[in-house]
């Protein structure tokens, strides 16, 4: 692997000097993002996680995820899989022998997500030498900046500290289109593999598995016996490795439940089974059959299983929120930004997000009209991945929480679009004109995106938005210490601060996760409704409220119990816990005289 550039007529990086300044550069962002000593941008999914880890080494319950510090009342069962705990709880082994189990998942947490960087970029550096039209000309080095750049929020996902699933779906997706991209034996084996533990570290790759899937199987259809192998060491790879990583996870028992919102019978049998049955398809049709025997042939036996997977498993057809009630989605779920879509995110004035989606979709459309005119589905691999590319971009036009992995995957084509580009630009006038209409649709776009960002303003935050967000950082949450035991009703953030603590004896409810919704409905209901009765209610089960000390803004929910805790006041049947010199408060509930 030659570390040079300009030699022999080359004009840029090479892949391994690509590799390095990868690294480097993804590196130096970390960095620079912790210059005010905080390395560990972790968030309420990195908190939630490392409770999990934590608690899967106290009690080694593998298969049991529940959560003892987390009740609303009743227990809190984690949906996350037990992929993405594993080298964390197996680093913490090693480590501890020397430092003790306290420093050594400290280490785990903050060691594993940057030696899954190196190995994103492998994998991401491997893949762009496959797709770019002239390996040996390698990367100009203007490219290899707009791709750090756009890809920005997906190198900081690998800090130290981010231990939630996301990182390792930016990992595993890359595997994915390495090995289409290969579109041989082995290949076919990594990405079978790949699209599977997708699945299993979270059903957000749901709609990214189908397509890639789809994918596979529809090259085949166009290619036949070239694609055969590739695609037969897919299916079967994929199919055995949701029924053996399956059971390592979850079980024999987690393999028979339905579960709408994680890896369970539903997905096992519709990724299984659709892999079997189109693994025979592929298996016996003889290579000289025509494109449209192939397709109904699929479509034939693909059609009456997924019938059975939607009569067996309907209730999931409502998706993975059913249980977010209308208190938890008015208050907490409508206001995440990440499930939201483009016109929210470029109202908000992110425009740095308008950016990096303007120029995936430059990229995605130039990429399409490339591999049409060098054969369309004849390019294999290629076209398995830019489905995917395309398929995350659409995804991230709908909800924005799949910007990274579009980026991930979108960028990879930029030394192909540009390949394109030019080849249009030396086309003619027709050529020409299509790029110029593009260039100037793309520059309106990201143009009054911007202006938009520079002269809205930002909405203040309200009620809801201090009890969401506001986490009491920085303040003493030595109160606790003085508890025993017993079940805080405190608002999402104050309440993800208390569980973090894990202290013995104590629960919280309100953590902001869709399976706490009920939690979350006693705690909004408690903190905001105006009557008595259903504050009481709603505080029932509990022993303690907990709230931190903030001037509120005016605007927004009267929220009186709230307000009044929050703004330094008391309440009838509230008795202060503690000194009270701490912005933290802690209130035991005396229900018999609670008003």
């Amino acid at each position: 692997m030659v570390l040079q550039v300009g030699d022999g007529g080359r004009t840029g990086l090479t892949r391994g000097l690509f590799f390095l300044s990868l690294i480097s550069i993804g590196f130096l962002l970390i960095f620079l993002d912790g210059l005010d000593g905080r390395f560990e941008r972790i968030d309420v999914d990195d908190a939630l996680r490392r409770i999990e880890v934590l608690q899967l080494l106290a009690d080694g319950r593998w298969f049991d995820r529940t959560l003892d510090v987390i009740r609303m009342p009743d227990a809190y069962v984690s949906p996350w899989s037990r992929l993405v705990d594993l080298p964390y709880v197996l680093l913490t082994w090693m480590i501890e022998p020397f430092t003790g189990r306290e420093v050594a998942a400290k280490y785990a947490f903050l060691v594993w997500p940057p030696v899954m960087f190196v190995v994103f970029g492998l994998l991401f550096s491997a893949s762009l030498f496959r797709l770019i039209p002239s390996p040996s000309d390698g990367v100009p080095f203007w490219q290899f900046m707009t791709m750090a750049i756009i890809a920005e929020p997906v190198l900081l996902e690998f800090a130290p500290g981010r231990i939630d699933h996301h990182n390792v779906q930016l990992l595993l997706l890359p595997f994915f289109v390495y090995g289409a991209l290969r579109s041989d034996l082995k290949g076919g084996v990594l990405a079978g593999v790949a699209l599977a533990a997708s699945l299993m570290v979270g059903l957000e790759c749901l709609p990214l598995v189908a397509m890639g899937a789809v994918a596979v199987v529809l090259v085949w259809c166009v290619r036949g016996a070239s694609m055969r192998t590739f695609t037969l060491c897919f299916l079967f790879s994929c199919a055995v490795t949701t029924l053996l990583i399956g059971y390592f996870l979850v079980g024999a028992v987690g393999l028979f439940e339905t579960r709408c919102d994680s890896f369970s019978a539903p997905f096992a049998f519709g990724l299984t089974t659709m892999a079997l049955v189109a693994g025979v398809v592929v298996l016996t049709l003889p290579n000289r059959v025509s494109r449209s025997v192939r397709l109904f042939a699929l479509i034939g036996v693909g059609l009456p299983t997924g019938l059975l997977g939607v009569v067996l498993f309907s209730e999931c057809l409502a998706g993975p929120y059913t249980m977010v009630d209308l208190v938890s989605q008015r208050y907490w779920f409508s206001r995440l930004m990440q499930e939201k879509g483009l016109y929210s995110i470029w109202m908000a004035g992110y425009w740095m997000e308008v950016i990096r989606i303007g120029f995936l979709s430059m990229v995605v459309v130039l990429t399409g009209i490339g591999l049409i005119r060098e054969g369309g589905l004849d390019t294999s691999g290629r076209v398995i991945a830019w489905i995917i590319a395309g398929s995350a971009l659409v995804l991230a036009l709908v909800v924005f929480r799949y910007s990274p992995i579009a980026a991930s995957i979108g960028t990879l084509f930029l030394p192909f679009a540009v390949h394109e580009m030019a080849h249009l630009w030396r086309g003619g006038r027709k050529g020409r004109a299509v790029l110029q209409i593009a260039g100037a649709g793309l520059i309106c776009f990201i143009a009054t995106g911007v202006a938009n960002a520079i002269s809205s303003t930002p909405p203040n935050p309200d009620v809801i938005d201090y009890m969401n967000a506001d986490s009491c950082e920085g303040e003493d949450l030595s109160d606790l210490d003085q508890l025993s035991g017993g079940r805080i009703l405190a608002p999402p953030g104050v309440a993800m601060a208390i569980a973090s603590r894990m202290q013995p004896g104590i629960s919280v409810a309100g953590i902001p996760f869709h399976r706490a919704s009920p939690g979350l409905r006693r705690t909004y209901e408690a903190l905001t409704s105006e009557d008595p009765q259903v504050r009481r209610e709603a505080l029932a089960p509990f022993d303690y409220v907990a709230v931190c000390r903030r001037t509120l803004p005016a605007e927004g929910e009267r929220a009186p119990l709230f307000r009044a805790l929050a703004g330094g006041e008391d309440w009838p049947g509230m008795t202060g816990v503690g000194d009270g010199k701490s912005a933290f408060r802690l209130f035991r509930i005396e229900h018999d005289t609670l008003r």
